[in-house]
């Protein structure tokens, strides 16, 4: 009779899975308690003849029903359980009874066995399985998860959707159960990884966890895992039946994962922790986990030996229901601003509410340039406030925004003209941070050159890099490459530069931004009618809308009045609103740099040109960028030539060569 830990009142009694031959071996954790143990009494107890002091019946813990057939092993077993609960004073010993869990989880399905059957054949099952699936997901985790990474979720797979959702942010775990429950149906890999990764959570086998779970819980979540959870349909009701507490569950599940696989990257955690105090979010994950580890040992002490066990979900939800309000916060789903982009738009609204549009009508237009030319010359940006007294400011204001301390409380004590050259300095510290250019290596400016070449006829045309900024709108002005499958939205055959006038205001023509006030018809309609009169909400509403149009109005014309900032990005790449872009090394158009510039490629082409380069598999007919040269038979020419094959066909068809086609 089993005992079934994880209830679900409509699921039948499921057969036990008796597959369980895995290959024999030795693990680093065996080695550490050999050279532990060397000296001791225990050193022959974890290999066989299993010799080991004989316990008093008191510390006897594991009685499987056909124990006495094998008892030298048995008291083995119980001598290592014995081991386990004693080794807690310092960090070695935290270290070895680690050790001790991980042995005797090689040897659970050996205890196991010996509860059904008396025939079995004691091995130590010794998988790297689970080590091989995790591991792929740490180099995905880093480029596809992490800040300032912001993937769509259409494009990541189930595996990594799950893991971002697990990210400290708002609303992660909005519609978790759903998602989990499609995404398991759909995908067999999906469902091994969410069992594998529940499995270290409850066995607590990541290095981070001071505290793991007893002999006991282990032989009890041994067998729900083997009867119960192992099977997908089962896994699905229970996880359907109850879902506030298993949601809660599952989700530090996954933040455990997320924290253990940042932890194995140290430069990596180092920078988070810098940037964002990624170690309250390590340390609040890892709290918790230990609390629910320790909680469930308790439990399993005081159930081990019962026949009907009480639902431990259930039992845990004070715990859950706790934590999940407590939910650690540290990423923003929008960018945030930083001190001076936050002074910058608390003028704005200043200004905005003194019906006050333009921000510019006082300073001359000539002050926003030298201000950004000091700065492009300046290796510190702060140094740039030191400026500002020969503009004319308060050497208080400047002081209160050099530590950061100016509000909008100081507003009345600066006049307009001051609030103006704040402002402009504020947008200018905004636009340093957000941009910059960087030289790129000598092959890839090679490529570059080579690439334009071809453009042009074997023609260098050395301004054909050369594009244009609007500081004002931070309207990027590049033809950018698009992924398309229709070559006449791509930009793939566009020269130039895009939304440029000329303006012949002056003697000089210089170039401007000739973007458009974004207008929608829709705001445009009429939604109040003049004989109805308005309420609180609908003036607030509408006042907000004419303050927009007013505010497009200034952009337009201020973008007009400003020279666009020309750039070069023949040789180095531009990072600009949050974008990288530089210059595809094949067709020598502009592109955005992302995951995909570096998934087939070791060189940095856009969307369009590794689209292209895909080959057609000889075999299967298949279009894949992977295809492989592969020595085959043509038997149409009678003569040995080289062809393209798939992964797939190279994998089935390897150990055949010479392949006939």
């Amino acid at each position: 009779m089993h005992l079934y830990l994880f209830y679900n009142e409509a699921s039948p009694k499921i057969p036990i899975e008796r597959g369980l031959n895995v290959k024999l071996g030795n693990a680093w954790f065996k080695e550490q308690l050999l050279a532990y143990f060397e000296n001791t009494i225990y050193k022959y107890c974890f290999d066989a003849p299993w010799i080991a002091p004989k316990l008093d019946p008191e510390y006897i813990v594991c009685k499987p029903k056909f124990a006495k057939m094998f008892p030298e092993y048995m008291n083995c077993v119980n001598t290592w359980i014995y081991l386990s609960e004693r080794l807690v004073n310092n960090k070695q010993q935290r270290f070895m009874q680690h050790c001790l869990y991980m042995f005797i989880d090689i040897h659970m399905p050996n205890i196991y066995k010996l509860s059904i059957s008396p025939r079995i054949k004691i091995t130590e099952n010794l998988s790297t399985k689970d080590e091989l699936l995790l591991k792929p997901y740490v180099t995905q985790i880093i480029m596809q998860i992490l800040p300032p990474s912001r993937n769509n979720k259409n494009t990541l797979n189930q595996i990594i959707h799950l893991l971002q959702k697990s990210m400290p942010q708002r609303c992660q775990i909005r519609n978790l159960q759903t998602i989990v429950i499609s995404y398991i149906q759909e995908n067999d890999k999906t469902f091994q990884f969410l069992l594998l990764i529940i499995k270290h959570s409850l066995l607590g086998l990541y290095p981070h966890c001071k505290t793991r779970l007893n002999y006991e819980g282990r032989e009890i979540i041994f067998d729900a895992f083997v009867n119960q959870l192992s099977h997908k349909d089962f896994f699905v009701k229970w996880f359907r039946n109850s879902p506030t507490e298993t949601q809660i569950f599952l989700f530090y599940c996954l933040k455990e994962f997320l924290v253990h696989t940042v932890q194995v990257c140290a430069q990596i955690w180092d920078i988070v922790n810098k940037k964002y105090k990624w170690h309250k979010f390590d340390k609040q994950v890892s709290d918790f986990m230990d609390q629910i580890r320790k909680k469930l040992s308790n439990i399993s002490k005081r159930e081990y030996t019962f026949v009907n066990r009480s639902n431990w979900m259930l039992m845990l939800e004070p715990l859950l229901q706790n934590v999940s309000k407590n939910h650690t916060k540290l990423f923003r789903t929008t960018p945030q601003l930083s001190f001076y982009g936050k002074t910058a738009l608390s003028i704005q609204k200043f200004f905005i509410s003194t019906n006050k549009y333009n921000t510019t009508d006082i300073i001359t237009s000539n002050m926003p340039k030298v201000l950004w030319k000091l700065m492009q010359r300046l290796y510190v940006k702060e140094d740039l406030l030191c400026f500002l007294h020969f503009f004319k400011i308060d050497k208080r204001i400047i002081h209160k925004l050099q530590n950061q301390t100016f509000t909008d409380k100081d507003f009345n004590d600066c006049n307009l003209y001051t609030l103006e050259c704040i402002y402009e300095t504020c947008k200018i510290f905004d636009r340093r941070s957000s941009s910059g250019t960087f030289i790129l290596p000598q092959h890839l400016y090679d490529m570059q050159i080579e690439s334009l070449k071809r453009k042009n006829n074997s023609i260098l045309d050395k301004k054909a890099g050369i594009n244009f900024l609007c500081t004002s709108c931070n309207d990027i002005k590049i033809f950018l490459m698009k992924k398309t499958t229709s070559s006449r939205h791509s930009n793939k055959l566009a020269k130039g530069s895009l939304r440029v006038v000329v303006s012949n205001e002056t003697e000089r023509l210089k170039w401007v931004c000739g973007r458009r006030a974004e207008r929608h018809t829709k705001n445009t309609k009429r939604k109040f009618k003049p004989e109805q009169p308005l309420d609180e909400k609908q003036i607030i509403q509408q006042n907000r809308k004419i303050a927009k149009e007013k505010l497009r109005d200034v952009t337009s014309k201020r973008c007009i009045s400003t020279d666009l900032l020309e750039v070069d990005l023949l040789g180095q790449s531009l990072f600009f609103n949050s974008k990288l872009m530089l210059l595809c090394t094949s067709c020598a158009n502009a592109t955005v740099i992302d995951n995909e510039c570096f998934r087939y490629s070791p060189y940095l082409n856009c969307q369009n040109c590794i689209q292209e380069r895909k080959k057609i598999c000889n075999k299967c007919h298949t279009k894949d960028i992977n295809c492989m040269e592969v020595l085959t038979f043509n038997s149409n020419i009678c003569q040995f030539c080289i062809s393209y094959f798939c992964q797939s066909c190279v994998n089935n068809f390897a150990c055949k060569q010479p392949i006939k086609i």
